[in-house]
């Protein structure tokens, strides 16, 4: 496996093989994007010349937008089969070509699928997309995900009308297009839609193949969870074994550890011999993250995480802002208590904020929305779940366009699973409701602010529960947030909405 790590600081997207029309619009639609970031230059460049990618980089340095420009610059490939290596050739003058040149409309193969885990992330790519592609944009970017409101057959039938340069897809979703029709997907098919496949890449990989701890051995893997073994593993190998020609295979992840590494690589050999490993260095980014904890105990008291034994820091304005709200709903239990709490501080934050920037509040993932979204709105709080982002909300934000003040006042609300991999450049605030208890968990999440072409000061706020108990002075909740910041070497700042 070969390492590498990027030491070019001025490189821009022009100097990346990505084609020229693509860097024009990347230009016209995405300003705030002036230079790729480390994970991006280096990313590009390795799945250009034909390797194996496993990708490890911080949140927020652009490692999806990154993989989706550089399959959406690749040209068909030339691949030598008679080489031991099988590995992937390229005609070096096509990326200088514009994609006006092409007729997108005559495709017969798909080139290249992205795996994610979950519809946002998704969803985060096709916006994208449409942003990059307006009028177009189904014509190089596909999806296929488990959907009430479309069906399987519905998506089916618009991959095969309009073959995509790049499919978006959750395991789901692929292995229900898989299901419904068998000869999709199989080279020995007539009709499939993948005969010149170039490359498979899973995008935040650790989430397609979950282990409880990044600590594991690689023997761990073979206890993830039977559901997701069974719908991911399947299709992958059959994606890659019954292809005629070497499939690049992408991995990518903040938290692609050795464990992991080693099962693609030698457990499952999806990786080839000449995987290249980018364990890419940090970007310079614009801001700077402030993380923050709020203890809320059943008396309705709000206070600063203590860091200290002697600090107990207590707000009278958050106080009294409470107070106002819980005489609309009354008597509240502790979840209630936890949320009016979050309304009143949001408000607040609201209130104060110059930038009009965004907010967004990840809850449990066994949390209802819906009834998050109804309570929020009887405490006269604008709330509604992220998935419901529209293009316009995204676009506001990547063009840092002034009219945001209707976003500004938008609570945006998304299960903590749900949070991975989403790029909202207009946000300013992260609150989570409940403890994060495991360190990886909280990186992606507060992963969600600091990110490439972010600016100013965002803020990550934790709020928990204050259970005191014989043995743990801070209580049960804050002591696991103390154990996790200190896991992930944050030293927690009193939050400014709190503290007078």
């Amino acid at each position: 496996m070969r390492f590498s790590k990027i030491r070019l600081k001025s490189l821009k997207f022009n100097n990346l093989p990505l084609s020229a029309d693509l860097i024009d619009r990347l230009h016209t639609n995405f300003p705030s994007v002036h230079t790729p970031t480390p994970a991006q230059s280096e990313l590009i460049s390795k799945i250009s010349n034909g390797f194996d990618v496993l990708l490890k980089a911080e949140t927020g340095d652009g490692k999806s937008l990154g993989l989706l420009l550089s399959l959406l610059s690749q040209q068909p490939r030339t691949h030598t089969t008679e080489s031991t290596s099988k590995k992937i050739t390229f005609d070096p003058l096509s990326y200088g070509k514009s994609f006006a040149s092409i007729n997108e409309g005559h495709r017969t193969s798909i080139h290249g699928i992205i795996m994610v885990p979950t519809y946002e992330l998704l969803r985060q790519y096709t916006l994208w997309s449409e942003i990059l592609y307006p009028q177009t944009y189904s014509g190089y970017v596909g999806t296929l995900y488990r959907s009430p409101v479309l069906s399987t057959v519905d998506q089916v039938l618009s991959l095969r009308a309009t073959i995509p340069k790049v499919l978006v897809c959750t395991p789901n979703g692929l292995a229900d297009a898989f299901l419904h029709d068998p000869t999709l997907f199989n080279t020995r098919e007539k009709h499939n839609v993948v005969q010149n496949l170039n490359c498979i890449a899973l995008d935040e990989v650790d989430a397609l193949l979950p282990t409880k701890s990044i600590r594991r051995t690689s023997r761990s893997f073979k206890k993830a969870p039977k559901k997701k073994k069974d719908v991911l593993y399947p299709i992958v190998d059959a994606l890659i074994g019954g292809s005629d020609h070497k499939i690049q295979f992408i991995a990518t992840s903040a938290s692609l550890n050795a464990p992991l590494r080693g099962h693609l690589k030698v457990e499952k050999r999806w990786a080839g011999p000449a995987t290249s490993y980018i364990n890419a260095k940090p970007s310079e980014r614009d801001c700077q993250v402030k993380h923050s904890c709020v203890v809320v105990n059943t008396h309705g008291e709000i206070r600063n995480i203590r860091t200290t034994e002697d600090t107990n820091n207590g707000s009278k304005e958050l106080q009294i802002r409470r107070s106002q709200i819980s005489k609309f709903v009354g008597e509240t239990n502790e979840d209630e208590n936890l949320f009016e709490s979050i309304a009143a501080a949001f408000a607040i934050w609201n209130a104060k904020s110059n930038s009009r920037g965004s907010a967004i509040l990840i809850v449990p993932s066994n949390a209802s929305i819906k009834r998050l979204e109804d309570f929020f709105s009887e405490l006269d709080v604008d709330a509604r779940q992220l998935v419901n982002l529209s293009k316009e909300d995204d676009e506001s934000g990547l063009k840092y366009e002034e009219d945001t003040e209707k976003d500004s006042s938008t609570l945006y609300i998304v299960h903590e699973h749900a949070a991975r991999g989403l790029h909202m450049p207009s946000l300013e605030l992260v609150m989570i409701a409940g403890p994060i208890k495991d360190v990886t968990k909280y990186s992606h999440i507060a992963g969600r602010v600091g990110r490439f072409g972010q600016k100013g000061t965002p803020q990550v706020v934790t709020f928990v529960r204050e259970t005191i108990t014989d043995d743990k002075v801070n209580g049960e909740e804050e002591q696991a947030m103390l154990h996790t910041f200190d896991r992930a070497k944050i030293n927690p700042e009193p939050w400014n909405t709190v503290v007078e």
